[in-house]
């Protein structure tokens, strides 16, 4: 059991084990002021806790159990474990750059100010970076797009799921990175949040659902 856990080198640590680490008391955070570093141990939250890869990167590596508590992420953090659990309604806050290896479920809520960093290789199983929430995702800001290993992208491709509704707080989210270019927006389409190709959304689509209607006026009012 731990409150903070600081790593300020450039070059890579690990923590192993079979334990799991705890995060408890007042105010507690792990942070990373250089290098890329992971916690290859399960996490366990009995607060909530900052995550603060600012300046270097935090990569939870095992099982991650927000055990009803928030993980505020700022700065680079990946969430590179097929299932974060939560026991009690749980959630995630980023205000930083936030990615994922392969898909991962997250058991609670996520409100994204920031970046979600997506890797695509290809339409297969484990090779499009894919947030499925299990509770709300209130998304502003941009998503990060990779494309790696030479694939073309000719369809729509899901990037995240949230049973209990995608929000996009504050109109269309842009694309950035190299291979944004290959897509044309992202579009909410029932509860995935769908990286488009092809003709852009129609002008005054501001909740990029490939209609202009009242809904859309809401968003531009």
């Amino acid at each position: 059991t731990v409150n903070t856990m600081s790593f300020a080198n450039a070059n890579t640590y690990a923590i192993a084990g079979p334990a799991t680490i705890t995060f408890a008391g007042t105010s507690p955070m792990i942070e990373a002021s250089s290098g890329s570093h992971q916690l290859q141990t399960k996490v366990k939250l009995d607060a909530n806790t900052a995550a603060n890869g600012n300046g270097g990167v935090i990569n939870f590596i095992n099982q991650l159990d927000l055990n009803g508590k928030t993980l505020t992420t700022s700065g680079v953090v990946n969430l590179n474990h097929s299932a974060i659990s939560s026991s009690g309604t749980g959630a995630i806050v980023n205000s930083g750059t936030l990615g994922t290896g392969g898909e991962t479920s997250i058991a609670g809520n996520l409100t994204s100010t920031g970046t979600l960093d997506i890797d695509i290789s290809g339409t297969g199983v484990a090779q499009t970076d894919v947030f499925n929430i299990t509770g709300f995702a209130n998304l502003q800001g941009s998503i990060d797009v990779d494309v790696l290993g030479g694939f073309s992208p000719v369809s729509p491709i899901t990037i995240l799921t949230a049973t209990g509704g995608i929000n996009l707080t504050s109109g269309p989210l842009s694309l950035v990175g190299e291979d944004a270019g290959l897509f044309s927006g992202v579009s909410v389409v029932g509860n995935s949040l769908v990286l488009n190709v092809g003709a852009a959304a129609p002008t005054g689509d501001y909740n990029t659902d490939g209609v202009v209607d009242a809904a859309d006026y809401v968003l531009w009012r």
